[in-house]
């Protein structure tokens, strides 16, 4: 497990790296897609796989500033994103 991280984020990110790197990317997936995915849906997918439903956006989209806001994470790095919605 990584320094740090509880079993539910090592659950989500052992999740993301085995079924979910090799999936397309799309700036118009959703959190239900599982044939295309974008920074949030990966995320989201990830956690879901562990039980957390994360709070999405409007209809079925997924934006990084709803998984940002959601009580239950937390910003570590970002890089060329300024916090914003989106």
């Amino acid at each position: 497990m990584a320094a740090g991280a509880n079993w539910q984020q090592q659950g989500a990110a052992d999740y993301a790296w085995n079924n979910l790197r090799r999936i397309p990317y799309s700036t118009l997936a959703t959190y239900s897609n599982r044939n295309a995915v974008n920074c949030a849906t990966l995320v989201w997918q990830a956690f879901y796989s562990q039980g957390l439903r994360l709070n999405t956006g409007p209809g079925s989209t997924v934006l990084p500033s709803t998984i940002n806001n959601d009580s239950r994470t937390s910003v570590i790095s970002h890089v060329n994103w300024p916090g914003t919605a989106w």
